[in-house]
């Protein structure tokens, strides 16, 4: 908010659903998930002004739902795979990014009341610093202590 000109946007986009936090999202740098109604009061407490918000990763959602709550997900997810480039890619991994271009470019069009990111274009509505209310430093806190 504070590094915003005054009518400034920034583009936001965070992952959603607390249930969905998992083994895998702590390995790759995530702290907690969020709720679209509790991130959007937080963004209005902050001083931003939402123009559009939104689910997104809509058709990600059922199956990374359904491998999280009925298989052990570490069968899907290898850190060591994630985070070594030398790895050899498979051959289904050469023909995702045209797959997941199609997907997004579904997804974008359909605005589908689920995903497994939130999304907010806002405007900072004043010129104003941006100080620190307790809810906002009792979340601060509870990132800072995982």
């Amino acid at each position: 908010y504070n590094c915003l000109k005054p009518n400034g946007h920034a583009l936001i986009m965070i992952p959603a659903y607390r249930s969905l936090y998992s083994k895998h999202q702590k390995d790759i740098g995530h702290y907690r998930r969020y709720d679209f109604n509790e991130f959007t009061e937080l963004l209005k407490d902050i001083g931003f002004h939402i123009k559009k918000s939104r689910y997104t990763c809509s058709f990600l959602f059922p199956p990374l739902y359904l491998i999280q709550r009925l298989t052990d997900e570490t069968k899907f997810y290898n850190k060591e795979k994630q985070h070594n480039k030398n790895y050899p890619k498979s051959k289904i991994e050469s023909h995702l990014k045209p797959l997941l271009n199609l997907i997004t470019s579904i997804d974008s069009k359909l605005n589908l009341p689920f995903g497994t990111s939130l999304l907010f274009l806002v405007q900072k509505k004043e010129n104003k610093v941006f100080t620190q209310t307790k809810k906002i430093k009792s979340i601060r806190e509870q990132i800072l202590n995982i």
